[in-house]
């Protein structure tokens, strides 16, 4: 008897959360592919729609962690911080003991794999503790966190930033960390909003081991996908992740919790008596959340041949939506290689419910506010990179919030002509860096100039290797004054607050406006100096000499090997062209993207290609060639900085964003 009212309450469960959904008129952002339809994951998926944490509550979650950890820091977390009220999961936080804090934590009971979507609409708390929306496979060696925002943080910065990452784990006995290599991204609102303001919507969709991409409040994020993120162990091994070893592929458990981080407290940064018992500050609060796998559909019907414009006005008055495309122009002409980067307008008077894009009639993308985009660099559109000869439609479809729709299509054609790289052109014959992408290279240890958050953009020497943070971009200001932002974070190398003597540290800032964010290059023998240009007399130095010795300035001595310094990315070993040296061979596209190929043209018959990355070790070998033309496929390559040699010619520089 007791088994068949439990069994009665769970189907009755089921059946509320079926018909009373939360996100109902809430689209899922991302598109589950051609021929298949998104189909909801009840065993994942809650609105929280009654009280207390009943039958249908157990049915999905465990209010404790999935192990018998006790939580990260100062955490302890606790059954009963976990509750749910109003429309709510509430996950609170209270004082335990001296100095500890009880915390709340909810995990899924049964683990989830890709192809999956995951999201979640939360209001963080206001206390300096982590609000989290994350997964972790149940051996601790993969981990997604597509919410992490100290929502109270007394430092400001923390509280307008939410940010998602990546960790894998590489474990020895006893579950120690051997290897934690992960990449972060942060997320801001418009005006830097503070994230605990309001609720928020934060996704993920896991397609596969190694595609991952993050949604916020119903966009996708221009940044922090698996394919954009620059897996480093910064603790311990300090090494880069190979991507074709290391994927996102162990089944996770969901979890949702509020945690101290042992990287705060130990500083002091805790949550104060007054805000743990403030009942306001104190809650994190989760209206819903649904998970999703793309199942095949059984809609048969065929996709309908492009129009120049169809319209599917919906009923009543409501009127189609404005539609037209700011790029490409129609009827185009587009070398073969080049990206396509599309910019759509899109209009009416009850709002734009989503826009998205077809070419050739597969599905690209969808946009669901603007700007309406695709194609961008930070953007994961790999079907518009290095387009391929032939005739090619885009079509745009507008929807409108009352339904109506709008059709859009565009023709272009890429030719098969090869688009050739610009190089870069000094303004004098006198420049001596030409304006592009380099390493600033110890000359005497394989170490270059790195400037990344973990040091808080602080200029310091680690080891070469293929990061775009350890890449500078050189712009001429004229008589060898130069401005050499960072490839990866877009700040200015400079020397705070315009110090002007020994020992000052070297850092980078958001802008270059001032003399103390410009270099003076001038040539000491066969290298480089580098000299502020408010403070001339003193040079870029490493201080001390030391291996991963931080920058200063020091005064400047011609014969002081640590004032010396190779700024023409010459990778050890090879002799690199310059960027208006002579060559025989040309390499395009150069930048090339992450997923395409690049090809090789003016060589001899039965010469073969070498690619190499800074640190002068072969990557990549491309068989003798039997035409003048190679193709090399770099999709198996981070971006970064490489060089290509082709014969006994020296190498020219590919550089691979």
């Amino acid at each position: 008897m007791e088994f068949k009212k439990l069994f009665a309450l769970a189907l009755m469960s089921s059946s509320l959360l079926t018909q009373a959904q939360d996100w109902k008129n809430t689209p899922v952002p991302a598109d589950p592919g051609q021929g298949k339809k998104w189909e909801l994951q009840k065993g994942y998926s809650d609105d929280f729609n009654y009280n207390g944490k009943n039958a249908q509550f157990r049915s999905n979650w465990r209010d404790a962690y999935f192990h018998s950890w006790t939580g990260p820091g100062l955490t302890q977390w606790q059954s009963d911080h976990s509750d749910v009220k109003g429309g709510n999961l509430i996950i609170s936080a209270s004082r335990h003991g001296a100095n500890r804090v009880n915390c709340g934590v909810v995990t899924s009971k049964t683990k989830v794999i890709y192809p999956i979507f995951m999201e979640a609409r939360i209001k963080v708390s206001n206390l300096e503790l982590s609000s989290n929306f994350w997964m972790l496979s149940e051996d601790d060696k993969r981990e997604i966190d597509v919410l992490e925002v100290y929502g109270g943080a007394s430092d400001v910065w923390f509280a307008q930033r939410m940010s998602t990452n990546f960790h894998v784990f590489e474990r020895g006995a006893g579950n120690r960390i051997l290897s934690d290599y992960n990449d972060q991204n942060h997320v801001t609102l418009p005006n830097n909003e503070l994230w605990r303001n309001k609720f928020h919507t934060f996704g993920v969709y896991w397609k596969s081991p190694s595609e991952v991409y993050f949604y916020i409040d119903g966009k996708q994020t221009k940044d922090g996908s698996w394919a954009q993120s620059d897996m480093f162990d910064k603790d311990y091994t300090r090494r880069k992740m190979d991507k074709n070893r290391f994927k996102m592929d162990k089944p996770v458990f969901m979890i949702i919790d509020t945690e101290d981080h042992s990287w705060r407290s130990e500083q002091g940064i805790v949550a104060s008596d007054a805000d743990l018992k403030n009942p306001n500050k104190n809650k994190m609060l989760v209206d819903w959340v649904r998970t999703y796998k793309p199942v095949k559909s059984n809609d048969t019907k065929p996709t309908p041949k492009p129009d120049p414009v169809v319209v599917n006005p919906g009923s009543g008055s409501n009127t189609k939506p404005n539609l037209n495309f700011v790029s490409p122009k129609n009827n185009a002409t587009l070398a073969r290689g080049k990206n396509i980067e599309v910019a759509i307008n899109a209009s009416d008077n009850d709002g734009i419910a989503n826009v998205k894009l077809y070419l050739n009639n597969k599905f690209v993308r969808q946009e669901n506010v603007t700007p309406y985009t695709w194609g961008e660099t930070n953007q994961n559109d790999g079907i518009l990179k290095n387009m391929k000869s032939g005739n090619y439609t885009l079509k745009a479809v507008a929807t409108d919030k009352k339904g109506a729709t709008s059709e859009k299509v565009i023709r272009f054609t890429v030719t098969n002509g090869t688009v050739r790289p610009t190089r870069p052109t000094p303004v004098n014959n006198n420049q001596l860096v030409a304006n592009g992408l380099y390493s600033i290279k110890n000359p005497f240890e394989d170490q270059a100039v790195l400037a990344r958050e973990l040091e808080n953009y602080n200029a310091q020497m680690v080891d070469v290797g293929s990061y775009t943070d350890q890449q500078w971009i050189f712009t001429h200001l004229g008589n060898n004054v130069y401005t050499i932002k960072n490839s990866r974070n877009n700040r200015y190398l400079e020397v705070p607050f315009g110090g002007c003597g020994n020992g000052e540290n070297v850092s980078t800032w958001r802008e270059a406006s001032q003399n103390h964010q410009k270099w003076k290059v001038i040539k000491n023998g066969r290298y480089y100096a580098l000299m502020p240009l408010h403070c001339t007399a003193q040079a870029l130095d490493r201080a001390g000499g030391l291996f991963d010795a931080n920058l200063i300035t020091w005064a400047y001595n011609p014969s002081n090997n640590n004032q010396k310094w190779e700024i023409n990315g010459t990778a050890k070993g090879l002799k690199v062209l310059g960027d208006t040296d002579a060559r025989t061979f040309e390499i395009y596209p150069n930048p090339a993207q992450v997923d395409q190929s690049v090809t090789i043209s003016g060589i001899a018959l039965g010469q073969v290609a070498v690619v190499y990355n800074v640190a002068g070790q072969v990557v990549k070998t491309v068989s003798e060639a039997t035409t003048e033309t190679l193709v090399v496929d770099v999709t198996g390559l981070s971006a970064g900085m490489y060089f290509v040699k082709v014969g006994n010619q020296a190498a020219a520089k590919l550089i691979i964003e």
